[in-house]
């Protein structure tokens, strides 16, 4: 089981169950609910814990380095007030990712009831343009509500996870993905109605196989 497993404990039944759940949602006014995560989770969360925070370090390094470990461990028993022998090792693995995010910094996603209630307030009909898509959130709102979603990201290593989001929750969704730097893409080529995106944070995240903009 890998690390993304181990912290969500996600069966693609629960996505699946969290998609639903999603689609079936209606929403009247801005909804910070969870409904959703579990969906984009069970195919983003490994993208995520490789994504470095504003301390330039992911979890995923940290897990890997004795000299991190033994860092979280101290940052255990100071904010939980517990020691690496209270927890089984699927507990101890979930510690140590809650004060890394507490002191290292949370790499967070777009909420897709937030999504959907930016679309409920716009109603977009022929389609959205979404130039940095990011870890699906705004995909899977517009999945969910049948809307045309055209998503232009420049790392390519989230291409097998849109395309295995995709088949598993709506595989004849009208959804385009181009993964390209967006300034790289001619945007005459599609059609559209909303523009909607959430940009890269580069003061505060780093990001795997993203161009170094200034």
């Amino acid at each position: 089981m890998d690390i993304a497993q181990k912290l969500r404990d996600i069966t693609k039944d629960d996505a699946v169950k969290s998609y639903n759940e999603l689609k079936e949602s209606s929403i009247q006014s801005p909804d910070f609910s969870r409904i959703g995560l579990k969906a984009l989770d069970y195919y983003f969360l490994h993208h995520r814990i490789k994504t470095k925070t504003r301390r330039h370090i992911s979890f995923y390094e940290a897990i890997k380095d004795n000299a991190m470990i033994k860092q979280l461990d101290i940052l255990i028993a100071r904010y939980k007030k517990k020691q690496v022998g209270d927890y089984d090792d699927v507990g101890l693995l979930k510690a140590r990712y809650q004060v890394f995010q507490l002191y290292y910094g949370t790499i967070n996603q777009f909420r897709p009831m937030i999504a959907k209630w930016i679309y409920s307030l716009f109603k977009p009909s022929v389609g959205i343009l979404d130039f940095s898509s990011g870890w699906g959130g705004r995909a899977l709102a517009a999945m969910s509500m049948g809307i045309p979603y055209i998503g232009i990201d420049a790392n390519k290593k989230l291409e097998a996870s849109y395309r295995n989001m995709i088949h598993a929750y709506e595989p004849n969704a009208p959804i385009v993905m181009i993964f390209k730097p967006s300034e790289e893409v001619d945007f005459s080529r599609f059609k559209y109605d909303l523009i909607f995106t959430s940009p890269p944070y580069f003061m505060i995240e780093e990001y795997e196989k993203m161009p170094k903009y200034q």
